[in-house]
């Protein structure tokens, strides 16, 4: 194909085994996201391969795919092996949500009074993991009127909660669980995870229940890990980003100890010439509905590549070569300036790019982009 999208098998394996070390020796749960990646079964391998405990995912068409792919169809090692629903429920999608998952996160009863009615369909008994807001206003409980980390008012929400999921015959409540710097951008912080420990404490005093998980970290929870901030208690970490990428998701600052050499994209030169650096004539909207100023540099050589903004977050793409500046992208094209050295780059040749968490995300959705593990 004219664009492939190539992962490091080894580089993304070390990042596993790094983690999976240090959230291991605090006898806590990786639990390895493959949404990065579009719910690839090869990345699925490698997470359990080398160290993770689970797999998640917020779509059930990706966890379906790692399940029935001939790699874990043919390795009975994996047959045990925990699967993870990242996004709440959808009614629609029930049915599939509870065959393809063991455990799901949550955040409203009526949903999960319907999983509870799905689960005995298929005689199953679905494990939960509630979720708690603390502040980025995605998904999870909080007060209405919530200004600041007040554990009573928290605890007034959380308690009728709790009480209408212990009803329930085919629901198991086995964690609680937040989601930070994903919407809001807020960080772990002690006065969140204490909030959230705190929690987590008052409902298996209070309800007698054996919560197996505390589920207080993405990727954005590892440099609090890392520097040993993390409270005990917060015991199940669900990872993607940071072991694909080796990045500090709050800065998309490298973490020491993580490789960074992992995916790469290359994207195949279809024409080559000297040109204008400015458009010629009147101009309007582009094929987006932008208005694009070009700044006058004279003649320069452009190369285009087959892909484009179908294919890609072109803004998310940063070229190895420090020749190749990008100049733009149409829906099919994208629009290179090769600075020096001329002779580089035939047509038929192949362009790379490293890619933000955006651009990758994006890349491994696309139907025209091949995947390829080296």
């Amino acid at each position: 194909m004219s664009c492939i999208l190539y992962c490091n098998s080894s580089a993304i394996a070390h990042n596993v085994k790094f983690l999976s070390n240090i959230i291991h020796k605090r006898n806590g749960y990786l639990f390895g996201v493959t949404k990065v990646l579009s719910g690839s079964p090869e990345l699925a391998k490698i997470f359990i391969d080398h160290g993770c405990d689970g797999i998640a995912d917020s779509r059930w068409q990706n966890l379906k795919k790692i399940r029935e792919s001939d790699i874990f169809k043919q390795n009975k090692n994996y047959k045990n092996i925990p699967f993870l629903n990242l996004r709440l429920p959808t009614i629609s999608e029930l049915a599939q949500i509870v065959k393809y998952s063991e455990i799901s996160l949550v955040s409203e009863i009526s949903i999960i009074k319907e999983l509870d009615n799905e689960s005995k369909k298929q005689k199953k008994r679905m494990q939960i993991i509630v979720m708690i807001d603390l502040g980025d206003l995605r998904e999870g409980l909080i007060p209405e009127d919530a200004k600041n980390l007040d554990f009573k008012k928290w605890q007034q929400v959380l308690s009728p909660f709790i009480k209408e999921i212990i009803k329930f015959n085919n629901i198991e409540l086995v964690g609680l669980g937040t989601n930070l710097a994903c919407y809001g951008g807020i960080v772990p912080s002690d006065e969140n995870m204490e909030l959230l420990v705190k929690l987590y404490r008052w409902v298996k005093e209070e309800y007698n229940l054996p919560l197996k998980y505390l589920s207080g970290a993405n990727s954005s929870g590892i440099p609090f890990l890392i520097e040993g901030k993390m409270p005990e208690e917060v015991n199940l970490f669900r990872i993607g980003e940071s072991m694909i990428l080796g990045l500090n998701v709050l800065n998309r600052n490298p973490i020491e100890g993580l490789r960074h050499d992992t995916v790469k994209i290359a994207v195949e030169v279809i024409e080559k010439k000297f040109k204008p650096s400015k458009p010629i004539g009147k101009s309007a909207q582009n094929a987006f509905g932008e208005l694009v100023e070009f700044e006058d540099k004279g003649t320069i050589l452009r190369l285009i590549c087959a892909a484009g903004r179908q294919d890609i977050l072109v803004d998310g793409l940063k070229p190895l070569d420090n020749d190749i500046e990008i100049l733009g992208a149409s829906s099919d094209h994208l629009e290179l300036h090769l600075k020096n050295n001329y002779n580089k780059y035939d047509i038929g040749s192949f362009i790379e790019f490293s890619l933000s968490y955006g651009a990758l995300l994006s890349a491994s959705t696309s139907k025209y982009v091949d995947l390829k593990f080296i």
